[in-house]
């Protein structure tokens, strides 16, 4: 499993990502530092989820302190710090609850990269429309060191949503491969070949030996430094149909930040990689060489 997923410790507990853990950090930080109205940091101190945990107590403190115009020090932030690291459970349901919707993120700015980044998205979801089919693609938005398989499972595929964005009839598959040309090549290939325009999932099971990395939720949001994906491990299948994947037993979502920028280079280079994906669909053996010099060489 890569730095940003979950790990357990000799307790079983999730713990805070390595990727995520000053991200959480600071984004509580902030929330805290903008936090204003003293009946609302009252109750989101005495939320039940908090009640009681270490890193509740902390952030409960901070609140009050705050909302009693006093000054955070250096050392208020360590104290977050250290108890997002022992209180792996509690940092994630508050950089995932209200508590960071209502004090973190700015709701206008993040409604607005949200949008912007839907538009992105549905550059791809548009072709997929168009022609009937699914495409494998460098990279996400996330990363450019992987391959995001687009699932065509429906007649209109789309990213929805205000505060997030989530796929509709259609999935995204995220594969830890490298994304040469010649794989993309290959996979795009195999698309092209197969009946319904959907990679075998034979293939795609081989491409993921250890489980199957499915995208639930894409999260832009200003301050940037929030962005994440969201991603849930489903069981392998043993060559059944796509519909019958489920979570594994011990699956649980995992948030993977997104890198800044507008848009952010991965997503740059993934929708550059759609222009190959579908001169490779459409077996145009004039215009993919053209194209091969702007993707990463075997």
């Amino acid at each position: 499993m890569d730095d940003h997923s979950h790990c357990s410790d000799s307790h079983g507990h999730l713990s805070v990502p390595s990727g995520l853990t000053s991200l959480v950090a600071r984004a509580i930080i902030a929330a805290i530092k903008s936090a204003g109205n003293p009946e609302l940091a009252e109750k989101i101190a005495t939320a039940p989820e908090l009640i009681g945990t270490k890193l509740g107590k902390t952030v409960a403190a901070l609140l009050h302190k705050k909302a009693n115009d006093q000054i955070l020090t250096q050392d208020d932030i360590h104290k977050v710090d250290i108890a997002v690291k022992d209180d792996p459970d509690t940092a994630n349901l508050l950089i995932y609850s209200d508590f960071i919707r209502l004090y973190g993120k700015d709701p206008i700015k993040t409604a607005q990269r949200v949008s912007f980044y839907r538009e992105l998205l549905m550059r791809v979801c548009d072709q997929m429309a168009k022609h009937s089919t699914s495409y494998a693609l460098r990279g996400f938005v996330h990363e450019s060191d992987c391959i995001s398989y687009w699932h065509l499972d429906g007649v209109q595929p789309a990213f929805i949503g205000s505060d997030f964005i989530a796929p509709v009839d259609m999935k995204v598959f995220l594969l830890q491969k490298e994304p040469t040309t010649a794989l993309l090549k290959m996979l795009n290939e195999s698309i092209r070949e197969s009946p319904h325009k959907q990679l075998p999932i034979a293939l795609l099971e081989s491409l993921s030996p250890a489980s199957i990395d499915l995208v639930t939720f894409v999260s832009p949001a200003e301050p940037q430094g929030y962005s994440t994906i969201t991603i849930e491990e489903l069981k392998h299948l043993k060559n059944q149909d796509y519909s019958q994947f489920v979570p594994k037993a011990d699956s649980f979502h995992n948030h993977r930040p997104m890198q800044t920028g507008t848009p952010n280079p991965p997503t740059a280079a993934m929708l550059e990689s759609l222009a190959e994906a579908e001169a490779v669909q459409r077996n145009d053996l004039m215009a993919y060489p053209l194209l091969r010099g702007k993707f990463k060489q075997q």
